[in-house]
C-alpha cells in the first residue's frame, strides 16, 4: 500500500470509526475513483474529429437551405405572375360591370326626370286654382279673427279702466 493509501486508512479508522474491513474498502474505493477520473477526458484528436464533422454538417445543412430557398423563390413568383393575372380578369370584369350599370342608372334617371317634368306640368296649372282658393279662405279668417281680437281687447281696456277708477275712489274716501 502506498502511503497516502495507509493515511487514509489511519483516518478512516480513528477519525470515522470504521472497523478494519470497512476501512480498507473505503480507500480502495477512493483509489479506483482516482484510477478511472481519466477515463472519460475528451482528447484534442476526438473534439477536432467532432468539430470537422459539425463543419461538414453545417455546410451540407447551409447548401440545403439554399436550395429551399430557391425552390420557395420560384414558387413565389409563379404564384404572383398567378395572383397578378387573376386581379388582371377580375378588375376588368368589374369595370365591365359597372359601365353596364352606370349605363343603367342614366337611362332610369333620365326617364325618372321625363316623367317628373310631365307631372309637374299638369300639377301646376291646378295647383294654381287651389293656391287661390286657399288664399281667399286665408284672407276672410283674417279679418274674422282681426275683429274679434279688437273686440276683445276693447273690452279688457274698458274692464282696466273700470278698476283703476274704483280703486282710486276708494283710495279717495279714505
Amino acid at each position: 500500500m502506498k502511503p497516502l493509501n495507509i493515511k487514509l486508512y489511519d483516518i478512516a479508522r480513528t477519525k470515522m470509526n470504521f472497523n478494519d474491513d470497512d476501512a480498507m474498502e473505503f480507500v480502495s474505493s477512493i483509489h479506483e475513483l482516482n484510477d478511472h477520473r481519466f477515463e472519460n477526458l475528451v482528447t484534442k484528436e476526438f473534439l477536432s474529429e467532432k468539430i470537422h464533422g459539425t463543419d461538414q454538417r453545417f455546410v451540407k445543412l447551409e447548401s440545403n437551405i439554399d436550395l429551399r430557398f430557391t425552390t420557395i423563390d420560384q414558387r413565389f413568383t409563379t404564384f404572383e405572375s398567378a395572383i397578378n393575372l387573376r386581379f388582371t380578369t377580375l378588375e376588368s370584369a368589374i369595370d365591365l360591370r359597372f359601365t353596364t350599370l352606370e349605363s343603367k342608372i342614366d337611362q332610369r334617371f333620365t326617364t325618372l326626370e321625363s316623367t317628373i317634368d310631365q307631372r309637374f306640368t299638369t300639377s301646376q296649372a291646378s295647383n294654381n286654382v287651389q293656391f287661390n282658393e286657399i288664399k281667399t279662405s286665408f284672407d276672410s279668417k283674417i279679418s274674422e279673427t282681426k275683429s274679434e281680437l279688437i273686440k276683445w281687447m276693447f273690452i279688457f281696456w274698458t274692464g282696466q279702466i273700470t278698476i283703476t277708477i274704483g280703486m282710486i275712489l276708494l283710495f279717495a274716501k279714505s
